[in-house]
Order: structure tokens, then sequence, then C-alpha cells
């Protein structure tokens, strides 16, 4: 099977009532918020420690059968100061923390150590037919642990 390392992009912060569960780390987000900078460039983004869907993503994801994927509605939604200066009458879709489970073969998406997102073949094309576009892709190759602790991992730099 292959599995590729799925890069995307953060367009803003998690706002200052998300709870944290920082006993492991990353750490775990509760009650999420989010101030949003920039408008998303894909449908999938991120903003540490976590994933981030759009609710047109999460329907699609759902409606295709990827049923190990886990979705908590964002709580608040909050844009931010570049944000309202360039879009000032846009409105914000609703938004889902994505859950993913650590990485099984079994798995069209997960993470690696809850920092890394992991997806298959199949599910990146399913992610560039529906509104991922932007986010960058490296083949992983089959030693999954080497991949993420060797530089490779950070293949997106290479654009700058």
């Amino acid at each position: 099977m292959e599995i590729y390392h799925l890069h995307v992009w953060a367009c803003g912060d998690l706002d200052e009532s998300v709870i944290l569960d920082s006993s492991v780390h990353p750490p775990i987000i509760k009650n999420a918020g989010l101030i949003i900078d920039s408008w998303p460039s894909d449908d999938l983004f991120y903003s540490f420690p976590g994933f981030f869907v759009t609710d047109r993503l999460k329907s699609i994801l759902e409606y295709w059968g990827f049923n190990e994927l886990k979705f908590t509605k964002v709580e608040r939604i909050i844009k931010g100061f570049n944000f309202m200066n360039n879009f000032p009458n846009a409105q914000l879709p609703i938004l889902w923390l994505l859950e993913t489970d650590p990485y099984s073969v079994s798995n069209n998406i997960s993470n690696w150590q809850r920092k890394y997102l992991i997806v298959t073949k199949k599910a990146l094309e399913y992610l560039r037919d529906n509104h991922v576009t932007h986010a960058e892709h490296n083949y992983i190759g089959s030693d999954i642990e080497e991949y993420f602790t060797s530089d490779r991992k950070d293949f997106w730099l290479d654009a700058f």
C-alpha cells in the first residue's frame, strides 16, 4: 500500500478558551475554538496541535466511508484581525476538529505520534478531488519510523 505524509497549512490559532490536555505531547484539544486569520486555502488545515476540516469535507469523508475518522465540532470561530481586514463580509464555514487514529495499515487517514498526517493513495486522491489541493505530500515508503525521524519529513521546506 502506498502511503504519504500530507503537510497541510495553518490559517489561524486556537482561541484563549481552548482546554488542552498537556499530560501528553502534543496536547489533546478539548473545547476547540479557533481564531482564523487568513482564508483557509484548503478544506483541511492545521493549527497546533490539531488538524481541522470544513463541514463540506467532513460530509464528503463520511459519505465515502472513511469510518476511522472522528470529528468534534469547533465551538467558537473568531475572525482574526487580518481576516476582518481582508474579508470583512465573509462567512466562515462550520469547522471540525479531525481526530485520527495512530498509523495502521487498515486506516486510509491516520497520524504518526499525533504530529503528522498519513494518508493512503486512495485518501490522497479523494482529498485532491475534494478541496484539498494546496497541501503538499511526500511518499513515505516502507519504514515510517525512519521517515519521521529523518529530514525527509521536512520535504515541504524545499518549496521556500
